[in-house]
């Protein structure tokens, strides 16, 4: 509750969030086209059950979404809505997706990828690889260890939770970074002491891509490219890329900005702050390459056995013990059995994917529609629509 209603204290701040867009770099929105999937899917046997779900929200005014379903060994695919409103191009599967905070999920993979190398150690502090000035700015920064940072029990304040970080998002995006983001939190209290408790912090992840940094004396883009991407094949998965690159498969971005039902084009936006966030956003892809990374995560394709293990060592995250967190991963039960993956909820996007561990099933469901801020149609998107497609997969 005090996280949203923090993020209510900053809707003063967007009436600005239109005209500031437009005194910026010109970026054309206009180039996305059409596309197609290799594979036709209207003869899986719930083609017509899965697209009416689909096609039943977007009706009732969330402006696109894309699914990837993966039910014992079976592919479906579908869409609905639209990828550009201006221009009347109907949203496709082939089309790409924002992760929001899905993207830690693969800056969790990257740091095991770094364990198994022998180039850090979970239980390492962070200041063994942070510099001194950084770390004695930053509540426990001299105590908390790369564990912590991962599974957000590091006590270390999220930069989401001050509402000065959010009247930047929304009053002056073009100059977020990663340095100003983490600025945000410098000389703050901490919540907890290192391993008491879990405080969920963006923050720590956005320390986590400065430690790839050091570590691999390089940039972490190129480690996510080469040991992430490349290495498993993932072609349709795209991190720190130029918009010109993806352009003519990247949506518009829209956000319901009154909690209205009225929508407006923050794409331009939306981009930047993918390009400024890393460890705890910023990856761009088909809902088929989230899927196909988190079902390769979990066979141990990617990380070893032992590294998925130590991801899978869940926390409890509320009173009732229904929810855990890992490190990049958090689990949740349901009436079909836990399911394990990341969600992710930015101004002009939003993402679930998980994997249904005793269905052997895996899920992405993304949207262009903006979930940061609650409102009737994010609600429909968090709720009633995820529950909808669960229960027409397993039912």
């Amino acid at each position: 509750m005090k996280h949203y209603l923090l993020k209510l204290s900053c809707i003063a701040a967007l009436t600005s969030l239109s005209l500031m867009s437009c005194k910026k770099e010109k970026m054309v929105l206009s180039d996305i086209t059409p596309c197609n999937l290799a594979t036709d899917y209207s003869t899986h046997p719930k083609h017509t059950t899965y697209q009416t779900i689909l096609e039943k929200y977007t009706k009732m005014g969330i402006v696109g979404l894309s699914v990837y379903i993966k039910k014992d060994n079976v592919v479906w695919q579908g869409s609905s809505g639209m990828a550009n409103i201006e221009n009347n191009i109907p949203l496709q599967p082939c089309h790409l997706a924002y992760s929001a905070s899905v993207g830690k999920t693969y800056c969790a993979a990257a740091i095991m990828l770094l364990v198994e190398a022998g180039q850090l150690k979970l239980d390492n502090k962070i200041n063994m690889y942070l510099s001194a000035d950084l770390c004695g700015k930053i509540a426990n920064g001299n105590e908390a260890t790369i564990r912590q940072l991962l599974n957000h029990t590091a006590g270390i304040p999220n930069v989401d939770d001050d509402p000065n970080f959010g009247t930047m998002l929304f009053n002056d995006p073009y100059n977020l970074t990663r340095e100003t983001t983490l600025s945000f939190i410098y000389d703050k209290k901490a919540l907890n002491s290192p391993g008491e408790a879990y405080h969920y912090s963006s923050t720590g992840y956005e320390l986590l891509t400065l430690i790839i940094d050091e570590v691999t004396g390089a940039s972490h883009v190129d480690f996510y490219r080469d040991e992430l991407l490349k290495a498993n094949n993932l072609s349709n998965t795209f991190y720190k890329e130029s918009y010109s690159t993806l352009s003519e498969r990247l949506p518009n971005n829209y956000f319901e900005r009154y909690g209205n039902g009225k929508i407006e084009n923050i794409s331009k936006v939306n981009f930047h702050l993918q390009q400024a966030l890393t460890g705890s956003d910023g990856i761009i892809a088909t809902t088929s390459d989230y899927g196909i990374f988190l079902e390769k995560l979990l066979n141990n394709e990617i990380v070893t056995p032992s590294s998925l293990e130590e991801m899978k060592q869940f926390i409890p995250t509320d009173n009732s013990h229904t929810e855990g967190y890992g490190l990049g991963l958090r689990v949740r039960n349901s009436l079909y059995g836990p399911y394990i993956g990341h969600g992710g909820r930015s101004i002009g996007a939003g993402m679930d994917l998980f994997h249904f561990i005793d269905k052997n099933t895996t899920i992405c469901l993304s949207t262009n529609l903006g979930t940061y801020i609650e409102s009737d149609l994010v609600n429909l998107y968090q709720g009633a629509l995820f529950q909808e497609i669960i229960d027409a997969v397993f039912q």
